[in-house]
């Protein structure tokens, strides 16, 4: 009976101490909306890129549900070849989208995109030691720059 308690009293205990930490954090950091728009900062992707690199995956998802020796060795051969397709598409997008970039960074009126893609640029340099989010007990993303 006393282990039953022990156990019972350190669950609320911990209970009590990850509410006091969420309610800490969403205090001092907000919450956010949680509303995210897919590839926001890869603005050079497109149908081609995501297709190739779709393949890809399907390709890792059947060399890693491989059973045989030679099974493997084929699947390892399509997924090499699936993921050069994929690099290359990769690049290429990035090449395209980023000379189309520079001609209109040479018009006045497309000051606004310099300045959107250095603070992009600065939002991804960031270093946040490994932490991505952190979640209220409704599930909702606390976030603030501060």
């Amino acid at each position: 009976m006393g282990a039953w308690r022990r156990n019972r009293d350190a669950n609320s205990m911990w209970l009590a101490t990850t509410n006091y930490i969420k309610a800490s954090a969403r205090e001092e950091l907000g919450v956010s909306t949680g509303v995210s728009s897919g590839h926001k900062g890869d603005w050079w992707w497109n149908e081609v890129v995501q297709g190739k690199v779709k393949a890809k995956k399907a390709a890792y998802m059947k060399l890693v549900g491989s059973i045989g020796e030679e099974e493997r060795r084929a699947c390892m051969e399509r997924y090499k070849v699936s993921r050069k397709k994929a690099k290359l598409s990769v690049t290429q997008a990035k090449i395209v989208s980023y000379g189309r970039m520079y001609e209109e960074l040479g018009k006045k009126a497309e000051e606004k995109k310099l300045f959107r893609q250095a603070k992009l640029r600065e939002r991804k340099a960031r270093d946040l030691d490994q932490v991505r989010y952190i979640k209220d007990e409704d599930g909702r993303i606390l976030m603030e720059d501060s």
